[in-house]
């Protein structure tokens, strides 16, 4: 009876959170919340076509903003950074070379003062990164900026960076930019769209007000809280019942639809740790020593990139074979990024399941027919680009 009691319980929580949840959904697309251009573009979590590249144009005193060193400025201001940096007089780069590394964002001016940002979204660390950096520039300042301000997890940085956030140092600094653009409305707004999409990014738009909402609708009570408690044990099994009985036999379907056997993982399938991910081959695809792909690039199911694989290491690796592969897959897919990968780029729709938030889990469980035609899309694509860098 109890049990019965309980379950009706948390029926009429699920229906007050959801006219919540539908209440700021119609005040969010009555704001025009939905457009944002960064989001509209499938770019919003590109390290560095989106945030590595707006970033650094703002903070060129030769940017196309027109306002000289008006924003470097306040960076240095508000982040304190103390260095006799001549803002009037800097060059800043992208992707800049360094002995075995390129630095994602290199503010450098004429008498040798160096700021350094790595820059990382959802994206793992490589090895001695922030080491490498660090001892490029000896006496520059190096920053390591991250979503919330985390700190390196490589041992060899320690002691020769600062961490940063966008959540709090990122966002004080554009708030402070669109007010000294306040007279210029294009660049205004641009610096508004992007503000936004960090705000998304790190949970600080309109869904950190209705959470809290939610989190008052659940402390109303004792009953109302053990309902929560109730509901919060059985998020794991119910992620676990949409990757078994969604994603998995998607994933078998699009293998057998294209004559190909299909990989996933077991344990780490549910954990979404770092680099999980999922492959389809044949018999012609293991000869040529090569792996259809798709891998998350970190933790919980984030930033889903797909493409080729080797599964040779360099020395065996057939040299003309992957050249023509990289042709191959440009012309079919328009980019192409390599690195220990033959080929490869990020996936548009979606490139994030979240496994924390459940947008991505939810978009896919309710949603199967659209995520099954689009990852067969990619499968039946990279099938192609084989073919044709395969052809005598």
């Amino acid at each position: 009876m109890k049990h019965i009691e309980q379950l009706k319980h948390i029926e009429q929580l699920l229906g007050q959170v959801n006219t919540i949840a539908k209440s700021y959904k119609r005040l969010h697309e009555a704001n025009g919340g939905n457009f944002n251009i960064f989001s509209i573009l499938n770019i919003e979590t590109d390290e560095v076509r989106t945030h590595s590249r707006f970033l650094a144009t703002l903070l060129n005193p030769r940017g196309v903003h027109g306002l000289k060193d008006e924003f470097l400025k306040l960076f240095l201001q508000i982040l304190n950074i103390e260095l006799s940096l001549d803002t009037t007089n800097c060059t800043v780069s992208v992707e800049a070379h360094i002995p075995k590394g390129r630095i994602d964002i290199l503010i450098k001016d004429t008498n040798g003062n160096v700021v350094m940002i790595e820059n990382k979204i959802y994206a793992g660390e490589g090895d001695d990164q922030l080491y490498r950096y660090a001892s490029a520039y000896p006496k520059g300042k190096l920053l390591f900026l991250t979503l919330e301000g985390n700190d390196s997890e490589q041992k060899s940085a320690e002691g020769k960076y600062t961490p940063i956030s966008y959540r709090d140092d990122i966002l004080s600094w554009l708030e402070e930019c669109k007010k000294v653009a306040v007279n210029n409305p294009t660049l205004r707004e641009t610096l508004t769209q992007y503000i936004n999409l960090i705000k998304k990014l790190t949970n600080q738009n309109m869904n950190q007000e209705m959470s809290k909402e939610i989190a008052q609708k659940m402390l109303e009570s004792e009953s109302n809280f053990e309902a929560f408690l109730t509901m919060s044990n059985s998020f794991g099994e119910a992620k676990k019942e949409i990757l078994s009985n969604a994603v998995i036999p998607i994933l078998k379907r699009i293998a057998e639809k294209n004559g190909l056997d299909t990989s996933v993982g077991s344990d780490n399938f549910y954990s979404g740790v770092w680099g999980f991910g999922f492959s389809f081959d044949n018999d012609r695809i293991k000869e040529l020593e090569i792996d259809i792909c798709f891998a998350f690039q970190t933790k919980n199911f984030n930033d889903l990139i797909y493409g080729i694989y080797p599964t040779v290491d360099d020395d065996r690796e057939d040299k003309n074979l992957r050249k023509k592969l990289q042709e191959a897959f440009e012309s079919k897919f328009g980019t192409v990024s390599e690195t220990t990968w033959v080929c490869f780029t990020r996936m548009g729709n979606y490139l994030n399941w979240e496994w924390e938030t459940w947008e991505g889990l939810k978009n896919i469980y309710f949603n199967q027919k659209h995520f099954e035609d689009y990852i067969n899309e990619k499968v039946a694509g990279m099938l192609e680009v084989i073919d044709e860098a395969t052809k005598s």
